[in-house]
């Protein structure tokens, strides 16, 4: 495990801090003073919930989460929106190592395969850094990467029901509607949705584009525009 990390950002508003006594699963944490923490701008594999099975390599992204983080001391740092409906904590986190340093935990738990980059506009800055500790994992096939990835085909997300995916595509122009953006994909009547955001949504046409986020009923609703990136990177 490397201790070296980006500093906190000076735009970040330092939260609380406190020991780290349980893990929830691999983006979920929770400090001795009983506040649970969701660490943001990443998603791990979930656990299964309301009888869901465990999505793939979950119980081993909740094993490196306890591997970097569990009975150490962390610093909490929001970005942006600072609880979501649980009363979660939404932060980025550091913690303490054995040598003193300061680990920040979204990015290792990214570099190691644990979870993949996944933005929400109200807490997504300062994280420009998670896509190239995700980049590293994936050219090096790195947990979740060697077997247990999100990326598919889109025949495969087509009949998706609520599973996350990383998609390659070419979309067509759209026009805002609802203050969403709903484009249609070449050769197919599949859907990509987000919400608008200063962002036009022919923004994204005429190049291949990756998006990522939760396919369901032939669209996959990625939320916001910061998760379309350029299919070369």
């Amino acid at each position: 495990m490397s201790g070296c990390s980006d500093p906190p950002r000076s735009d970040w508003a330092e939260g609380e801090s406190g020991r780290v006594v349980r893990i929830q699963d691999g983006d979920t944490l929770a400090l001795e003073t009983g506040q649970s923490v969701r660490l943001v701008s990443i998603e791990a594999p979930a656990p299964g919930y309301r009888g869901r099975e465990d999505a793939p390599f979950s119980e081993e992204a909740t094993r490196i989460m306890e591997a970097l983080a569990l009975g150490r001391q962390a610093k909490l740092y929001y970005p942006g929106l600072t609880r979501d409906r649980y009363d979660r904590a939404l932060a980025q986190v550091y913690v303490t190592t054995e040598t003193g340093a300061d680990l920040w935990l979204n990015e290792a738990l990214v570099r190691q395969g644990g979870a993949w980059v996944r933005l929400y506009a109200d807490t997504a800055g300062g994280s420009e850094a998670l896509w190239d500790a995700e980049r590293e994992a994936r050219n090096s096939a790195s947990g979740l990467w060697s077997g247990a990835s999100p990326e598919t085909d889109l025949l495969s997300a087509e009949s998706a029901d609520g599973v996350f995916v990383i998609l390659t595509l070419e979309l067509q122009h759209a026009e805002p509607a609802e203050n969403r953006c709903e484009h249609s994909v070449r050769s197919s009547d599949f859907l990509v949705r987000y919400q608008i955001s200063g962002i036009s949504c022919s923004s994204f046409v005429e190049e291949p584009v990756e998006v990522r986020g939760w396919a369901r009923g032939g669209s996959v609703d990625i939320g916001t525009a910061l998760n379309i990136r350029p299919a070369t990177e």
